[in-house]
This record gives structure tokens, C-alpha cells and sequence, in this order.
């Protein structure tokens, strides 16, 4: 009877183990990290740096060099890939906000802003403000005169005291690049209906440009929208509607009404791989959406990652590259995609003006409409799945019958012993 019981014990203690093996993320092992060869041929190129607030941790608290890295790199290789443009997404800094003040460092703005201003005259780029960064430290250390320079407007907010950061929340660049044109529009994290009012004029009145936004949140982890739409300042503690925390308000009010809008950017939610996708706006025109936010895996193994977009074969092509310049490797191969434009996406396409009608259009939600809110209709979304489902589904299905054979070989035996 006892050897029977430590069998069993034995079993289970294998089951558990196989269980917990299989939901350790794949991402964890070495052989995630690749060697390839770069991307070559390339026409043009933007670069996407994702939630870097654990890289600026860890070169503020630690003396890390991630972030100082990453811009060496874009630095190094901007002719090489005719690097036009870097976005920052968000959450440049992490203890500013959700930390208790005693464990707030101011310091890791000074690093991290030290490094943006590398870019100041050599490489155009914008950093949108994420819920991790206090409003006082991104006005002083990102809005700064050299920043304003390379903006072509924003908004200005009469409820706010005249500052250059009153007016570097919401802001856009055009830029020019051969016969593509791009207007670059950065939406901060708290876009109220005022902000969204003035991005869809924004983007009417320049419908010869393809859109690029960056905006912090706007996905979730699955590449649905993202639903947080009521939430708590981490700042001053008040209930706030957080428009642009609700993606299903952004793709309906703003996004999906211009066949201009050519793609948006976001982070905000920690994911191992990048999501790139597309989903159908009003009138058919296909919006890439992309969602990359590294910060979980940097938690475990700090790397600094950035997602190259090299558009190749005259712009109709974008080849994505995802790696870290500190490792000088690239993370997984499944990152590595390209995606070829139809004629819709092709940035040198000249979009065809609509009626919009921003007076009136976003009204501030509700508690009653979040309740409510029915998901987005119409959307044509490409999901990508979550790796590891099939792996722990798989796992845990020859866990079982393991089990099984094993306690049917130990009954068996009982029996002939009988």
C-alpha cells in the first residue's frame, strides 16, 4: 500500500511539474535569440522603440547602458538604412507615477532624456507621454525648445497654464521622403474630445499625407481593442476618462474614419512579440496596427529591443526587424516578417477627401457608455494567437496520459501479485 501511495505521489509530483515547465514562457530560452542577416536594399526606414521604462531603470539605478545602445545604433546606421524617423511610445520612465513618492526617482528622466537629445538635429522622432510619466517630467525634460523645432503644429490646451509643454502633448510632423509623404501625429495618453477633434481636422485638411499615429494604449495583449476605458490617475489620484484608453473610442471617433490613416503605433502592454496586423476602416482602406511593449521581457532578461520598419522595392514593401543592439541579435524568427502593401497602403497613394464633421462628434464618455459599449463593428482583424496556449495545451494533454499508462501498469501489476 505504501509503494502504491508513492506512485501516486510521484505522479502528481510529475504532472505539476510538466504543467509548470510548460507555461515558462519560450521567450526565456537562448535559442529565441538568432543570428540572421540584416535587412539589405533598404529604400527608407522608421524605428519603434516600445515601453523602454525598464531599460531606463535599470541604466539609472544600475549604470546599464540599453537605452545609450539603442541610439548609438540608430545613430551608426542611419544612412545605412536612411533612418527617417524614430517613435517612442510611451512609459519612457518607471517609478515617476505608480510608485510610492519615496521610491520616485527623478533621475531616470535626466538618463533617458539625455539620450533622446542625441537625435536632436540628426534623426526627427516624438515621444508620446504614457501613464507611467508624470506630466511635470515629460514637459521638462522632453519638451523641450529642440523638440518644439521639429514639429508643424499641436494642440494647445487654453485650460492649461502657456508653457512649451502645454503645447507638446499632441503634436504632429510632416516629412517628405521622395514621393512619400508622411504626417507623423502623437497623441498623448489623456487625449480628451477636444484633442480628438483637432487630430480628425488634422487629418482631413492634410489628406495627401499617409497617417502615422502614435498613441500609448490603443491594443491588448490578443490585438483586440483596448477596453480600459474608466481608470485612476496614478498622478493625482482622480477618476479620469481615459480616452485614449479606450481603442474602441479612437478606431470609431478617429482612426477609422480617414482612408489617410496608414498605420498606429502603441504600447502599453507587456508582450513578448510584437503584434502587427491590419483592420478595415469605413471605406475599406486597411489601417496597420502595431502593438510593441518589451518591458515584461526586459524585466527578466534586460535587452532593449527596437522594431526596425525597412520599406524595400520602391516603399511597397516593409520588412520588420525585431532585436536587441545590446545583444547584436535578433529575437525570434517569427518576428522577422515583411508584409507587402496593397495599392490602398501604398504611402505614395493619395487618399480621397471626406465630410468630416468634428464639431460634436466626441462626446466624452460615460459611465452608462462604457456599461454599454458594444464591440467595434465591422473590424477585420488578423489575430495572432498566444504562443504558448498550444504548448501548455499540448503539455498538459501528455501529462494526462502519462498518468493514465503509468496508474494502469501499476493496477495491472497489483493484480497479478493477487
Amino acid at each position: 500500500m505504501k509503494k502504491k501511495l508513492v506512485a501516486v505521489i510521484c505522479l502528481v509530483a510529475m504532472l505539476l511539474t510538466s504543467v509548470a515547465a510548460s507555461v515558462i514562457p519560450a521567450s526565456a530560452a537562448d535559442s529565441d535569440w538568432i543570428d540572421r542577416d540584416p535587412v539589405d536594399n533598404v529604400d527608407y526606414s522608421f524605428a519603434v522603440l516600445g515601453d523602454i521604462q525598464t531599460i531606463t531603470y535599470s541604466d539609472t539605478k544600475l549604470g546599464t547602458k540599453y537605452l545609450s545602445n539603442t541610439i548609438t545604433w540608430l545613430l551608426d546606421n542611419k544612412e545605412s538604412r536612411n533612418i527617417q524617423y524614430v517613435f517612442g511610445l510611451g512609459d519612457t520612465v518607471e517609478t515617476l507615477t505608480t510608485y510610492p513618492e519615496s521610491f520616485r526617482n527623478p533621475l531616470e528622466w535626466d538618463v533617458a532624456s539625455a539620450q533622446f537629445n542625441r537625435l536632436n538635429g540628426t534623426i526627427n522622432y516624438s515621444v508620446v507621454r504614457g501613464n507611467h510619466d508624470d506630466e511635470a517630467g515629460y514637459h521638462e525634460h522632453i519638451c523641450t525648445k529642440e523638440y518644439k523645432s521639429q514639429m508643424d503644429g499641436f494642440f494647445f490646451d487654453p485650460s492649461k497654464p502657456v508653457t512649451l509643454g502645454n503645447s507638446m502633448s499632441n503634436s504632429y510632423r510632416k516629412i517628405e521622403i521622395g514621393n512619400h509623404k508622411y504626417l507623423m501625429l502623437n497623441l498623448d495618453f489623456r487625449a480628451t474630445p477636444e484633442v480628438i477633434n483637432w487630430a480628425n481636422d488634422v487629418i482631413y485638411k492634410n489628406y495627401q499625407y499617409k497617417v502615422i499615429v502614435s498613441i500609448h494604449a490603443y491594443l491588448d495583449s490578443k490585438g483586440a481593442l483596448y477596453q480600459d476605458k474608466i481608470g485612476s490617475s496614478n498622478v493625482d489620484d482622480t477618476v479620469l476618462e481615459w480616452l485614449s484608453f479606450d481603442g474602441e473610442y479612437l478606431w470609431d471617433n478617429l482612426f477609422s474614419r480617414h482612408d489617410n490613416v496608414f498605420m498606429v503605433l502603441c504600447g502599453h502592454v507587456g508582450i513578448t512579440d510584437p503584434i502587427i496586423q491590419t483592420r478595415t476602416g469605413n471605406d475599406g482602406n486597411e489601417v496597420i496596427e502595431i502593438l510593441v511593449d518589451p518591458q515584461s521581457y526586459d524585466k527578466k532578461d534586460p535587452s532593449g529591443f527596437l522594431l526596425m520598419l525597412n520599406f524595400t522595392e520602391g516603399g511597397s514593401k516593409i520588412e520588420f526587424e525585431y532585436f536587441s543592439p545590446t545583444k547584436g541579435k535578433y529575437f525570434k524568427s517569427k518576428n522577422q516578417i515583411s508584409m507587402t502593401l496593397p495599392d490602398g497602403l501604398l504611402p505614395e497613394y493619395v487618399s480621397t477627401p471626406v465630410s468630416v464633421e468634428t464639431e460634436g462628434t466626441t462626446e466624452p464618455l460615460t459611465t452608462e457608455s462604457v456599461d454599454t459599449a458594444e464591440d467595434t463593428a465591422g473590424a477585420s482583424v488578423e489575430k495572432k494567437e498566444n504562443p504558448y496556449v498550444s504548448v501548455i495545451g499540448i503539455s498538459l494533454v501528455l501529462s494526462v496520459v502519462v498518468v493514465a499508462v503509468i496508474v494502469c501498469l501499476i493496477i495491472m501489476r497489483s493484480k497479478k501479485k493477487e
